[in-house]
């Protein structure tokens, strides 16, 4: 089979560029033509891989950011014309979108369903929204935006609100040949309500290598990351530790009421300014991680990982996590309940009950669970590995191609 994924970015470009280049990758160790189009070129480009631009990607880009600082993201299809005569040029069976904030118009989706196969999966919220990637308690995606909340946040920026003309725009170009892929029932069912989307929503859940996170002895992770080796450990993680949506305000108000022979790992961007958040705390910053074996001894080092994310689809640090033998206790956020079993992997509690949540973790310090670390790596090889993510894929590209040309 022949494949072309697009995509934001390459695998450190947030969880939609990662669960794109992962599955580039699968595909192409399984015997399949796969080449990766994506808007960022920050870790450069392999012979399997360019840029959705083409040769305007200078242009695009310049004219792409002038646009967004009004408020009309992603409007013009750039990227449309020269996508397709590559497509024709490689004989691509099949075309696999993956997120596409700031990377490429949804009338480019459109224009290509009429040429391509297309299966389309959503990461977040913005395929059937008027740009947000997470609403919120907002719910107007699901008659008319407008007034956005969110004007001001990326990646809504723009002087001008347009919110109700995207998602009207969006209502008109979805297609019925467009199969739409979610990771989780949470985001089929928003996606479902929002009254866009035609076809039946397949759910195909993210995977996580379990060859790259697994098992290791806590107290060797703590010593090579340079913690006490008999303390109780939190793992606290986040690309951006300001990300309102994170919860890390959440988190720290837990801490603070914890016992104080406790260490916590944050691991993420973060100010000095916002380490005086943590004062009071026995924390390690290790900054934002690139290093797969150095996150993995993150994970391993830590008794839970504490996750109070407020807006969430089916994050794949949970199952980092779980690969690792780490419990995950946080909040009953977007698509985590269906990771997370309480008393066999973790435990979560609804949205903002962070005392609830302080409780359950001070009962855990007190009464280990045992055979936890085992529960954890078994859900995570059963049902999140990449194998079965594999196999699910190519389960999906069968049939869109089926139905295009039926």
């Amino acid at each position: 089979m022949r494949i072309a994924i697009i995509s934001k970015a390459a695998h450190l470009g947030g969880g939609g560029s990662k669960v794109a280049t992962t599955l580039a990758t699968l595909l192409r160790r399984d015997g399949h033509f796969c080449h990766h189009f994506r808007r960022d070129k920050e870790y450069g480009y392999s012979e399997d891989e360019s840029c959705v631009y083409g040769p305007r990607e200078n242009l695009a880009k310049y004219w792409n950011h002038r646009l967004r600082a009004i408020g009309f993201q992603e409007f013009i299809p750039w990227e449309y014309a020269y996508l397709k005569s590559e497509l024709r040029r490689m004989e691509i069976d099949i075309v696999h979108i993956h997120d596409t904030t700031t990377a490429i118009s949804p009338i480019t989706i459109a224009k290509l369903a009429r040429h391509f196969p297309i299966v389309w999966t959503m990461h977040d919220f913005s395929p059937f929204t008027g740009g947000c990637i997470n609403p919120l308690l907002c719910d107007r995606f699901k008659q008319e935006c407008g007034q956005c909340p969110q004007k001001g946040r990326w990646p809504l920026q723009g002087k001008f609100d347009l919110t109700s003309f995207y998602l009207k725009m969006k209502k008109r170009i979805h297609k019925k040949t467009i199969i739409f892929v979610a990771p989780s029932q949470f985001l089929s069912k928003k996606a479902i309500s929002a009254g866009i989307v035609e076809q039946k929503i397949i759910i195909v859940n993210n995977s996580v290598d379990t060859q790259t996170f697994y098992p290791l002895d806590k107290a060797d992770s703590r010593v090579n990351l340079g913690l006490a080796a008999d303390k109780f450990t939190v793992l606290l993680l986040s690309f951006q530790i300001s990300d309102p949506f994170k919860g890390i305000d959440d988190s720290i108000k837990i801490l603070e009421g914890m016992p104080k022979d406790i260490q916590v790992i944050v691991v993420g961007r973060i100010t000095n300014s916002e380490k005086l958040l943590f004062s009071g705390l026995d924390c390690t910053f290790t900054g934002y991680i690139e290093d797969m074996d150095k996150l993995n001894h993150c994970y391993n080092a830590a008794d839970i990982f504490l996750n109070c994310s407020k807006a969430d689809n089916f994050p794949l640090v949970v199952l980092e996590s779980l690969a690792a033998g780490t419990p995950v206790y946080g909040y009953q956020t977007g698509g985590i309940p269906e990771m997370i079993e309480t008393q066999m992997n973790g435990c979560l509690v609804p949205v903002g009950e962070w005392q609830n949540l302080q409780a359950k973790i001070i009962d855990r310090l007190n009464k280990p669970i045992k055979g936890e670390v085992e529960s954890c790596r078994e859900l995570a090889i059963e049902r999140f590995s990449e194998k079965r993510f594999l196999a699910n894929s190519l389960t999906v590209y069968q049939k869109a191609i089926k139905l295009w040309h039926n």
